[in-house]
């Protein structure tokens, strides 16, 4: 038979110091855990916020190109948009004919703008017009008039594409609308403009009438 002689207080401190020692070991225990659990999260939420800012640095250069392409949209529909308000005005000139060509053409082969274009026609005489020897033939006043009709159209064009690939986009359309058999690119060249390429280019387009 077991008989406790200690004490009814010594017994009740000694349960309760016991009972507070396993809750502090509990706790501690608890709260250890409870920490390597945030430090845990922490570490992931620093690792996903670098690749997220390496993300958008990454996508910096696309919305740049994105926001320079809308401008270059933008000018060319107003380019258009004054075009076709001068070809409705003049259309039966040939100068408005061929603006409207250029800028139809460069609505087609996005992105590409048209910066400067020069027109130059000449009116040549025929090669029957010219009798051999340097003698004047002897022909009617029709007939004369008639020898001086063929005229020859040079049209040089000189803008910016973001790709090649648009450059030989907008020399295929011209070519394939029968207005100029000839359409050479003169030159060609790359510079950078906010880290991206831009193709500058020189087209020269030749027409016989």
């Amino acid at each position: 038979m077991h008989v406790n002689l200690l004490p009814t207080s010594f017994v009740w401190r000694r349960l309760l110091t016991h009972r507070l020692r396993q809750w502090g070991i509990a706790l501690g225990v608890f709260v250890f855990l409870m920490i390597c659990s945030n430090i845990q999260l922490f570490s992931k939420w620093l690792r996903y916020n670098s690749q997220l800012q390496e993300t958008h640095a990454s996508a910096e250069p696309v919305r740049e190109l994105q926001s320079q392409l809308l401008q270059l949209n933008l000018e060319s529909k107003s380019l258009q948009h004054k075009i076709d308000r001068l070809d409705r005005a003049v259309a039966s000139d040939q100068v408005a004919s061929i603006l409207g060509i250029v800028g139809k053409g460069a609505t087609i082969a996005k992105p590409l703008q048209i910066q400067e274009f020069h027109i130059v026609v000449n009116s040549k005489p025929t090669p029957n017009s010219v009798q051999k020897n340097g003698e004047a033939k002897s022909s009617s006043q029709s007939e004369q008039s008639t020898a001086v009709n063929a005229t020859e159209t040079h049209l040089t064009l000189r803008g910016i594409a973001g790709t090649s690939e648009s450059i030989t986009e907008f020399m295929h359309y011209l070519q394939s609308l029968n207005v100029f058999p000839n359409v050479e690119l003169r030159s060609t060249s790359e510079r950078f403009v906010s880290s991206r390429v831009i193709h500058e280019f020189q087209l020269e387009c030749i027409s016989h009438e």
